[in-house]
């Protein structure tokens, strides 16, 4: 009995020293298990906390907001080269020549197809590469906002709501004001075809932004509200002095064409349509080659109206 007690217990304590071993082991692999799952547990918060920080929309002051949104197209640029804003030379270009037309020469007609018809072609060429520029980028959103939507019906309307204005506002330079029965065609079609498409777009879009704002998202593609309001302003400054001869129409006129135009660029900011993420690419390169090579054909198809079609111009 006491050789088998001594049996047991040398028995118990190779079993005491197994455990002894095993809990030592089982220690270690803790020890290593608890690290991996701190590291792996702090890279998570780590990406957790900037997936929180891209999600949460960053603290901006009223005026930094009201660019990102109105001015976003420019705005998504502040930082890039000079080179890379053929938006800004496209708009500037456009004032630019209304401020020298009205400043340096005197016309019958106080209006921009007016001063058109009279200034050097040099001074005109800066217009009609604005003029191109929002024919390339209403053209432009018009495709893409086709492409995107998905209901027959509203597609249809988005192509019209896109080839009418294009198509008007092209008729507008093609045809000089001393063809006065076809321009004025084109420029009454130009003016409440733009005030129709900016309708449109909100009307379509509308169910887009609120819901988007119920979830608390930011919608890009109706979010600029400033160029329409703006457009509105000038088609209603026209109409009301459009019998009359005075600088209030030109003011007016001129309101409108640069609404339309920065109506259209805004389009070209990322994010405008759900299969187009990125920004589309329109620097000085896009606006003086592309639109340029555009404007040199539409001012030459003008001139020859203007000189070959017209008993005079200028005049009335």
């Amino acid at each position: 009995m006491a050789r088998a007690r001594d049996g047991d217990g040398e028995d118990a304590e190779l079993a005491l020293g197994r455990a002894r071993r095993a809990r030592e082991g089982a220690t270690g692999d803790d020890v290593g298990t608890t690290t991996t799952t701190t590291t792996s547990a702090s890279s998570t918060s780590a990406a957790v906390r900037a997936a929180r920080a891209r999600a949460e929309p960053e603290r901006r002051t009223p005026a930094e907001r009201f660019c990102r949104a109105q001015l976003g197209v420019w705005y998504d640029k502040r930082r890039e080269p000079w080179h890379a804003h053929g938006e800004v030379m496209m708009i500037a270009l456009g004032q630019l020549f209304e401020v020298a037309a009205y400043a340096t020469t005197r016309t019958a007609n106080v209006s921009l197809c007016g001063y058109v018809e009279v200034v050097p072609n040099h001074v005109a060429l800066m217009y009609f590469m604005s003029v191109a520029g929002a024919l390339d980028a209403c053209a432009w959103s018009s495709a893409m906002a086709t492409r995107g939507e998905t209901r027959g019906w509203a597609r249809c309307a988005r192509a019209l709501a896109g080839v009418v204005p294009t198509a008007a506002l092209a008729g507008t330079f093609a045809f000089p004001r001393c063809m006065f029965g076809v321009h004025q065609r084109c420029v009454v079609w130009w003016a409440w075809s733009a005030l129709g498409a900016m309708v449109l777009e909100w009307a379509l879009d509308l169910k887009c932004v609120r819901s988007a704002a119920r979830r608390s998202e930011r919608v890009v593609t109706s979010d600029v509200a400033l160029p329409q309001l703006t457009y509105a302003l000038g088609f209603y400054i026209t109409m009301k002095y459009y019998y009359t001869n005075s600088t209030e129409f030109f003011r007016g006129e001129a309101l409108a064409a640069t609404s339309f135009g920065w109506w259209c660029m805004s389009k070209h900011r990322a994010g405008t349509f759900a299969h187009q993420p990125a920004a589309r690419a329109w620097t000085w390169r896009e606006f003086v080659l592309i639109d340029g090579i555009l404007a040199v054909a539409l001012l030459s198809v003008y001139r020859y109206n203007e000189y070959h079609n017209c008993a005079a111009f200028g005049r009335f």
